[in-house]
């Protein structure tokens, strides 16, 4: 698991594995059922599936709850790697 700070720190994708998800709280199971179709179709142990899934549910829920949606992404990069973009247009944390 890699969380990034900056866009710079990404991974480049590859290829998309659905279509984009807009961010509302009736969308999350199927966002967890995308990652980890995908986690199970590049060979992840379960144990790291469950944490892909779980890390994708908080930061899902969290733009959901606190940024009143956005998108999500999941794609796959290079070296059998899944990518998963959660994308909102929220205040953010401040990092001060």
């Amino acid at each position: 698991l890699r969380l990034c700070e900056g866009i710079a720190d990404l991974p480049v994708p590859a290829d998309l594995i659905a279509p984009p998800v807009a961010l509302e709280a009736s969308a999350l199971s199927a966002l967890r059922r995308i990652v980890m179709a995908a986690a199970e179709a590049n060979g992840f142990a379960m144990d790291r599936t469950d944490e892909l899934v779980t890390a994708t549910s908080e930061a899902a829920m969290n733009a959901v709850v606190h940024a009143g949606g956005g998108v999500a992404t999941v794609t796959l990069a290079p070296d059998r790697k899944v990518c998963v973009w959660v994308e909102d247009s929220g205040a953010g944390i401040d990092l001060s």
